[in-house]
C-alpha cells in the first residue's frame, strides 16, 4: 500500500484542494526532500487566479504599487534607482529629472531564476538580512486564509505555509 501525505493540489484556477495524496518514491539518482515550510509569492496567487494580472487591477487586490515618483524625488544627484516588480499599468517618470537634472542611474528588473544563486549567497554571507522577512505563518490546511492574507493584508511581507 502506498504511503499517503497531505498536500495542496491545484486542479484549475480557483480549484485548489488540501487532500491526501500518494507520497513520492525516489527513483534512481533521485532524493526526496522533506519540506519544512513554503513561502507564498505573488506568482502563486497569480496562478490561483488563472494567471491573470493581479497587480493593481482593482482596489480589492492591489498590493504592489510602483513607488517610482517618490523614489526618484528622494534620490540625490548621481544616485541609483532600482525598481523590482511587475505592474498592471505603465510606470511614467520625468526623464528630464533623471537625465538632465539629477543624472540618475535607473535599473529595472523582475526576479528571475538567474538571480537565485546570488541571493542565496548574499543570505549565507550575511549581506542580505532576513530578520523580520516572514510576517505570517499558517498551517498548510489553512491555505485559503494564507492566500487571502497574501493578497489583502497590508502588513504581509512574506507568508509561510507549514506542513
Amino acid at each position: 500500500m502506498t504511503e499517503k501525505m497531505k498536500a495542496l493540489v491545484a486542479y484549475a484556477p480557483y480549484d485548489y484542494r488540501y487532500e491526501d495524496t500518494d507520497r513520492s518514491e525516489a527513483g534512481s539518482g533521485e532524493i526526496i526532500l522533506k519540506i519544512l515550510a513554503c513561502g507564498i509569492c505573488a506568482g502563486d496567487v497569480k496562478a490561483f487566479h488563472g494567471g491573470i494580472r493581479i497587480w493593481g487591477t482593482s482596489p480589492e487586490n492591489r498590493y504592489i504599487e510602483a513607488p517610482v515618483i517618490g523614489g526618484l524625488a528622494a534620490l540625490k544627484n548621481l544616485g541609483r534607482y532600482v525598481q523590482m516588480g511587475v505592474f498592471a499599468e505603465e510606470v511614467k517618470a520625468d526623464w528630464n529629472i533623471i537625465g538632465d537634472g539629477k543624472e540618475l542611474k535607473v535599473i529595472g528588473s523582475h526576479l528571475s531564476a538567474l538571480t537565485y544563486a546570488s541571493v542565496i549567497k548574499g543570505i549565507q554571507n550575511g549581506y542580505i538580512k532576513t530578520e523580520g522577512l516572514i510576517s505570517h505563518q499558517y498551517a498548510l490546511k489553512d491555505w485559503k486564509e494564507a492566500f487571502e492574507a497574501t493578497q489583502s493584508d497590508p502588513d504581509a511581507v512574506k507568508i509561510m505555509l507549514i506542513p
